[in-house]
């Protein structure tokens, strides 16, 4: 409980300075102490941190200068993919091929790419903006177990380097440059489709395909199950496996709201919309932190204290 109160604690503050239009700041978290550092010192903040800590971010630009690396277990929490912005790269380089317990990066936006350059397990991405997509460094480098969860990416380059990925609630450009395998998932995805593409052997359930490119025989491993797709994407990809797909006449009127996917019965295996915004987790850049919803206040007399009940929810 001690822990939780102090995150807000420290999220309040956060957000308290960037609604008085205070200069962006970092706030490092380790064992139950806090550090502040100014914006400009956020790979010293990275450097001060250990494995476990977590790095809390106030709306507000982080010039990264040619990018930053982390190189270690922690979580970095921003105000927002829309608020908290990493100008430039980052990279991932943690040493050890360790297996991360915990969200990585959580509501923020870089501007940059987002480049994985060594071996890691459990890589966790939740509610971010990457423009320049995510791609695997090195012949050496396999990510397994990664999870990309309500963020809205730049071109994943698939490629065998990717192991045991899962995509949910995501809008992603995806491309593939070598054999991926098909334990590779995407659900509930907008799903764009580039180049090569027609290497992937990974599955697609319940995703909302809106942009497709074909040139050469299809992958017969790759699969698309309860899935909405144009006509022509559904004759190139022929030789996929499909289960209860659907046609979409390109433009269309409504073809982006989830709404009119019900009312036409463009359903997943859910039995909610196909696409980013259905299933149980939908689409949404709304930060993570801890919201109090109720609360009462009141003083006690004798004691000459205040008593606080809060009611928290996160999302």
């Amino acid at each position: 409980m001690k822990k939780i109160l102090l995150s807000i604690i420290c999220l309040m503050m956060l957000g308290i300075q960037s609604a008085m239009a205070i200069t962006a700041q970092i706030v490092l978290r380790h064992q139950g102490n806090v550090t502040q550092f100014n914006p400009d010192e956020l790979p010293s903040a990275i450097d001060a941190a250990v494995d476990g800590d977590t790095i809390l971010l106030s709306a507000g630009t982080f010039d990264c200068g040619s990018g930053i690396t982390i190189a270690k277990a922690i979580t970095i929490i921003g105000a927002g993919a829309e608020n908290t912005i990493f100008k430039n790269r980052i990279d991932i380089y943690i040493p050890d091929n360790p297996t991360l317990t915990a969200h990585l990066l959580d509501g923020v936006r870089i501007t940059g790419a987002l480049y994985v350059d060594d071996s890691v397990i459990g890589l966790k991405l939740r509610k971010c903006v990457i423009d320049g997509g995510i791609s695997a460094v090195g012949n050496l480098t396999i990510i397994r177990e990664m999870l990309i969860d309500r963020c809205k990416t730049g071109v994943i380059a698939l490629s065998s380097r990717f192991m045991d990925m899962t995509v949910v609630n995501s809008d992603v450009q995806v491309y593939s440059s070598g054999y991926t395998p098909d334990a590779v998932v995407f659900s509930n995805c907008n799903v764009h489709m580039g180049y090569n593409s027609n290497t992937i052997t990974a599955s697609f359930i319940n995703c909302y395909i809106t942009n497709w490119v074909s040139n050469a025989a299809v992958n017969n491993d790759i699969s698309f199950t309860n899935c909405l797709g144009p006509s022509d994407f559904w004759e190139k990809w022929a030789g996929a496996t499909q289960s209860n797909c659907y046609t979409y006449t390109p433009g269309s009127t409504e073809v982006d709201n989830p709404d009119n996917f019900i009312k036409l019965g463009w359903l997943g295996t859910d039995d909610t919309a196909v696409g980013m915004y259905g299933g149980t987790t939908p689409f949404s850049l709304e930060p993570n932190a801890p919201k109090v919803t109720n609360y009462t206040i009141g003083v006690d007399t004798k004691t000459h204290t205040l008593n606080v009940k809060m009611t928290l929810s996160a999302n």
